[in-house]
């Protein structure tokens, strides 16, 4: 009895011990087991500084963890383990350690190392190229890694100790096409050179404007032409210019050369003149701003394109110097097509437009098409800025009557998406029971339904829960007229009235309170647990 006492207090003082023992310093690991009395407690601790994994049985079997495990827990039970496992089956502690590979412990998949902040003119790396293989690799200046030593992919390293970097390219010759050109977006050069991009620091070339378009005035701040006629800014460096005037030499007298200036001073006066009224002859329209009634082809019309356009070409005909409108039809244009069509044209002719009118409703037609062009957006407009030109149209369509149908008696019951409504309260039998009762506080003179009835909505709230119940006849439906309180005419009992419906509306839809409507002749008796 006193060596019992003894045990048991020895197994309670190990007890004790166990669960006493301190927690390793952080960063280590600790694996216990439980075990039975007399059973000896083996402690296995992982270093604070992982081992090479060379020292410890290697890392064959998963990259950074030693192949080597460490006994631990009850020695009976780590015995146990390895009898029924085998060595290396997770019978014991399984520590980190620094793989040769990576020099790092752990699972010894090297870091990846995110790419650069990408330079202005690049594009983001491509898919093919790699991570860099340090923070380091890249530097902060990309223009110090050359391109042709790293094979490179859209500007950036795809080999090479700079791999996953953006890199500069080798500075064009000036007869190579590949000179960038000083005004390209991937340039912006300044002083002749590139200041962003592939080419930074590279010189670049000027682009020399149409001589019809713009003429460079050798004089101008922009050209600043020292010889040869040639500007030598760098925005047009190399390219020609023109001098205003020139020296003449003449006999005249210096009386009459005065008056010679005078004259010339005159002549460009009155061309100046000339222009600011009339405007170059040369001076092309502009294009029109067209505005769409909508960008989905399902909302446009089956109206032909050619058809508006010849509708168009009608209006276009008449007066285009004033402010006018116009509604055509096919009759207009001695057609059999789009019987019951209409079409209403406006113009707006602006200060002093020379917009072609024809052409501004051809562009609406041409850009305001539905999947093709044998359908259009029922309106449009287009709209020049510079003079404040404008023009439209409006498609209308003839009027049909709908579809009507006709129902009798009662109906297959639908009931409403469980998440129709979106979140809310707790629908409860009592009391909905007792909300669908205010379908029978319909007034005499409203209670029986025609076509031409409003719908009636009771709405109610019980413990936070909006219960709304509404009545109405359904769109295009032809039935008889009947009293809604009482649809079957049976009788004047709660279970032959609209009480009965409204409940079963929740009771017979098994969506989580969410309700359904059913109709009986034409009128609809819904529920739902929102008043939205």
């Amino acid at each position: 009895m006193v060596q019992l006492q003894y045990s048991l207090l020895a197994f309670a003082c190990i007890s004790q011990l166990v669960w006493a023992f301190p927690k390793p310093d952080e960063g280590s690991t600790i694996q216990q087991r439980g075990g039975g009395p007399n059973d000896q407690f083996v402690f296995a601790i992982c270093p604070r500084n992982p081992k090479k994994c060379s020292q410890c049985g290697g890392d064959s079997k998963k990259k950074g963890f030693c192949d080597i495990e460490i006994a631990t827990g009850y020695r009976s039970d780590y015995n146990n383990c390895m009898k029924w496992h085998g060595k290396g089956e997770g019978c014991g502690l399984v520590c980190e350690c620094i793989s040769e590979e990576t020099g790092k412990p752990g699972t010894g998949v090297p870091p990846i190392i995110p790419f650069p902040p990408i330079p202005v003119g690049f594009a983001p790396p491509p898919a093919a190229v790699p991570n860099p293989k340090t923070e380091d690799t890249c530097g902060n200046d990309y223009t110090k890694t050359s391109c042709k030593d790293c094979e490179p992919l859209d500007g950036w390293c795809t080999k090479g100790e700079h791999a996953g970097c953006p890199c500069r390219e080798e500075c064009p010759a000036d007869d190579d096409d590949k000179k960038p050109t000083c005004s390209a977006d991937d340039c912006k050069g300044e002083k002749g050179s590139c200041t962003i991009g592939h080419h930074k620091g590279c010189e670049c070339k000027s682009e020399c404007p149409n001589p019809d378009k713009k003429i460079l005035v050798c004089s101008d701040d922009i050209c600043k032409s020292e010889k040869e006629n040639k500007c030598t800014t760098d925005e047009y460096n190399g390219c020609e210019c023109y001098h205003l005037t020139k020296d003449y030499y003449t006999r005249r007298s210096k009386a009459q050369v005065q008056n010679d200036s005078k004259a010339i001073a005159k002549l460009v006066e009155s061309m100046k003149k000339f222009y600011d009224e009339q405007g170059e002859e040369d001076d092309e329209p502009k294009d029109p701003e067209v505005t769409c009634a909508s960008k989905d082809y399902s909302k446009a019309i089956d109206v032909d394109a050619s058809f508006l356009n010849k509708l168009a070409d009608k209006f276009c005909s008449g007066a285009t110097d004033k402010k006018r409108s116009q509604d055509l039809t096919a009759k207009d244009v001695s057609s059999d097509a789009y019987e019951g069509y209409k079409v209403h044209f406006e113009l707006d002719p602006g200060d002093n437009c020379k917009t072609d009118c024809k052409a501004a409703f051809k562009s609406m037609s041409g850009k305001c098409q539905g999947i093709d062009s044998h359908s259009l957006q029922k309106s449009a407009s287009s709209k020049v800025p510079d003079c404040g030109a404008s023009f439209s149209y409006k498609i209308s369509a003839p009027e049909t009557d709908p579809d009507t149908f006709t129902q009798k008696g009662e109906q297959d019951r639908v009931c409403h998406d469980a998440d129709a409504f979106g979140s809310h309260g707790d629908v409860r039998p009592p009391d909905i029971s007792t909300a669908s009762t205010a379908c029978l506080g319909v007034e005499d003179d409203e209670g029986r339904f025609t076509a031409e009835s409003e719908p009636v909505t009771h709405e109610s709230t019980y413990a936070g829960t909006q219960l709304a119940f509404t009545m109405s006849w359904v769109d295009n439906c032809k039935g008889d007229s009947f009293d809604v309180r009482y649809p079957t005419a049976k009788s004047n009992k709660l279970g032959d009235s609209c009480w009965k419906y409204m409940f079963d509306n929740w009771r017979q839809c098994n969506n989580g309170g969410a309700g359904g409507y059913i109709d009986y002749g034409c009128v609809r008796y819904d529920f739902r647990p929102s008043f939205d």
